[in-house]
């Protein structure tokens, strides 16, 4: 709330501040516009305003403000900011990558070749363990058959002692049971481009011992250059080259 000056002898009075008229006052002008501001006027019940008083009557300061402006719209055509790329750039990002394709590349090949000639590896001894754990819980005769029934796959097949059904030419595509119980495993293939080469039927007996043309024997994967020897003892004991 503020108070106005009055003359002599005159009341003076509280009068509500015109805000309306103040937001006039202190709205921005853009275009070196004077901006009014007009302060309040105080005056105390002595009587004639003092010099001090009659200085803080009436003031009016005048603002004069500059807002830069850019000289073309933004909207015009040419002077939107396009950015893009040159043809040596392009070239040069290109040379690059291909760069890092031909360094990245025979690294992947070699690491997937590896991995497929742990996982036949792997493979292989994990069927040559089930086909005598299978002899010794029955105490049937078992026997692993490579290439069975096509190249590349492997079973585990039971000798039922029958040498028409065990010499068969199909034996590898037929499924024995015995006693409802099956006995033969599925067909296990290798993992893509790992090859074991040519190996011959090994058989385990009911007490785990096993019997080849050659015991030990050694099975070696493949694929490629790179390659994984595992050795199988009489016994069934099986170690894995190192790799």
């Amino acid at each position: 709330m503020g108070l106005r000056y009055q003359p002599r002898g005159a009341v003076i009075d509280s009068v509500e501040p015109n805000l309306e008229s103040a937001d006039k006052v202190f709205e921005p002008v853009v275009n070196r516009s004077q901006i009014r501001i007009q302060m309040g006027c105080f005056k105390t019940p002595q009587g004639t305003p003092s010099a001090l008083e009659l200085s803080q009557c009436h003031v009016h300061q005048g603002v004069t403000t500059r807002l830069r402006q850019w000289t073309v719209p933004c909207c015009l055509r040419g002077v939107r900011f396009e950015s893009g790329y040159t043809l040596i750039e392009l070239m040069i990002a290109l040379g690059i990558a291909g760069i890092m394709t031909a360094v990245a590349v025979p690294v992947v090949m070699e690491s997937t070749a590896r991995n497929a000639v742990w996982t036949g590896s792997e493979l292989i001894g994990s069927q040559l363990r089930q086909a005598r754990l299978k002899a010794i819980s029955r105490n049937r005769l078992f026997r692993v058959r490579f290439d069975c029934p096509s190249v590349g796959n492997l079973r585990v097949l039971v000798v039922t002692g029958d040498p028409l059904i065990d010499n068969a030419v199909d034996r590898c595509s037929d499924s024995q049971s015995i006693g409802g119980v099956m006995m033969d495993s599925g067909i296990i293939a290798m993992p893509q481009g790992a090859s074991f080469g040519t190996v011959t039927t090994l058989e385990v007996n009911g007490r785990g011992i096993y019997s080849a043309d050659a015991i030990p024997k050694t099975i070696t994967v493949t694929n490629g250059t790179t390659s994984r020897d595992l050795t199988i003892t009489l016994t069934g004991q099986i170690t894995f080259e190192t790799y």
